[in-house]
């Protein structure tokens, strides 16, 4: 098998509608070189029943599970990720998360534009509980700057030989950390559109 030009980590825990809604965004991508490796926090079999009825039709699609739930807020698992990813690119994500169908295409014309990038950042939407709102949330634009607490995890593409090297953080804001972590190396491109929602 060739390798993929991204692979796509999607940490994931009984969010069994939300997989749903994100693993249609990455069928519809209108690029189609990658790999989606789905990892849910120990074992479920309503999820496993979803996530199979993917990579039982697509081989792009991987599933695997831990032994034991880390709780961890899905770091072990996107360390996990990493180590199991064959792309040349890493994208790390919720399974809350859903893309735009030309995500990976932007990716494609940047790295092209500039092929000494190793790192893509872009701008998501980001949904917060609100009582006000007559359907129960209020989007707002998060627009990233690459240091800790200022990304959120799917708002950035690094590229395989970088983000091997490090470990995500056992914290809530391991993705920041991460980031912060491998700063000094990157050769980042900023993409100035909204590339995702962040349910």
């Amino acid at each position: 098998m060739n390798r993929p030009k991204f692979s796509i980590i999607v940490v994931c825990y009984q969010r069994y509608n939300n997989l749903q809604c994100l693993l249609y965004s990455l069928l519809a991508q209108t690029y189609k070189d990658f790999e989606a490796i789905i990892i849910h926090d120990g074992y479920d079999s309503e999820h496993e029943k979803i996530a199979s009825e993917f990579v039982s039709k697509d081989p792009r699609f991987r599933y695997m599970y831990t032994d034991t739930r880390h709780n961890d807020w899905g770091m072990s698992l996107r360390n996990l990720g990493v180590s199991a990813a064959k792309g040349e690119w890493i994208i790390n994500t919720n399974d809350d998360n859903y893309y735009v169908p030309i995500y990976l295409n932007e990716l494609v014309d940047r790295i092209e534009a500039n092929k000494e990038c190793n790192f893509i950042y872009y701008d998501c939407v980001l949904s917060h509980n609100n009582v006000l709102n007559h359907n129960g949330k209020d989007y707002g634009l998060l627009i990233p700057q690459i240091r800790s607490c200022y990304i959120d995890m799917g708002q950035f593409a690094v590229k395989s030989e970088i983000i091997s090297k490090y470990k995500f953080k056992i914290s809530f804001t391991g993705d920041g950390e991460l980031v912060e972590d491998m700063k000094h190396e990157l050769k980042p491109e900023y993409i100035d559109k909204i590339l995702f929602v962040h349910n």
